[in-house]
């Protein structure tokens, strides 16, 4: 009985795949629906980025939670920035920081973090971590953080300048869109994300499988930092491309991810 060497499978395996393009950027949000932070490179997990969307805000007494969505008025969630000051692990609650909207710090190993996050919000709130059992009557609690959907979420540059030609007069940033990696693609098909539906993505040792188009919501459209309010971005994303933009996936393979890195599909 003759057997293929493994190196004859490891060559076919790669003659599958398809070169898609690089990583351009990776993004992870600490607190749900707060600004994140920019990475050069990033440990995924099983259950997304590590540290990603790990601790969410909750309003007292009722535990629903504070996102975005129902975050208007004289201030908005958007308005404060969640980052790490040193990579995430069973101690991350003491390196987790909270920008608030007027440039001052706060962390939960702070006594008046609550105090200090619900003046600045004008509501009463906590900031709590997932808990498996609660939806919180809103957003699903999965996999021991705050995800509506996918674990992982992926735009392209090649939709982002599309959008961009559609609105030139408005600022296209991938801000906007809380994605975790921007995919700056070889070819430049438009909105090519959703053709990725149920198929492996490779980023070196991880292995990703794309789940399902991202419906977007009124977030890309709301003023967060430098970047002002437009409708206009919804709109259009409903009348050209039936509201969908970027694409969620879940994880197979764990692993390190940089920026530059290769992305390959199969």
């Amino acid at each position: 009985m003759h057997h293929t060497p493994r190196n004859t499978f490891t060559k076919l395996r790669r003659s599958l795949l398809m070169m898609l393009g690089k990583i351009t950027s990776i993004h992870r949000y600490p607190v749900k629906s707060m600004g994140g932070e920019d990475l050069d490179s990033v440990e995924v997990t099983r259950t997304g980025l590590e540290g990603d969307r790990a601790y969410a805000l909750t309003e007292a007494g009722s535990r629903r939670l504070v996102t975005a969505k129902n975050s208007g008025g004289e201030a908005s969630i958007l308005d404060f920035t969640a980052l790490y000051s040193t990579e995430p692990g069973p101690e991350s609650v003491m390196s987790l920081q909270i920008r608030l909207p007027d440039g001052k710090l706060t962390s939960p190993r702070e006594p008046d973090c609550n105090q200090r996050l619900s003046l600045a919000l004008k509501r009463e709130v906590h900031l709590t971590t997932p808990v498996r059992s609660d939806t919180h009557g809103q957003s699903i609690v999965a996999t021991g953080a705050f995800f509506d959907l996918g674990t992982i979420h992926i735009v392209s540059t090649s939709s982002m300048n599309a959008l961009q030609t559609m609105l030139p007069k408005s600022e296209i940033h991938p801000r906007r869109f809380r994605a975790n990696f921007v995919i700056e693609l070889i070819e430049g098909d438009l909105f090519v994300e959703e053709t990725w539906i149920g198929r492996l993505v490779r980023i070196g040792e991880v292995s990703l499988v794309v789940k399902e188009p991202t419906v977007r919501c009124t977030v890309p459209t709301r003023a967060q930092g430098s970047l002002t309010r437009d409708v206009s971005i919804l709109r259009t994303i409903f009348q050209e491309i039936d509201g969908f933009f970027g694409v969620y996936a879940d994880v197979l393979r764990a692993g390190p991810v940089r920026v530059n890195d290769v992305v390959e599909l199969t």
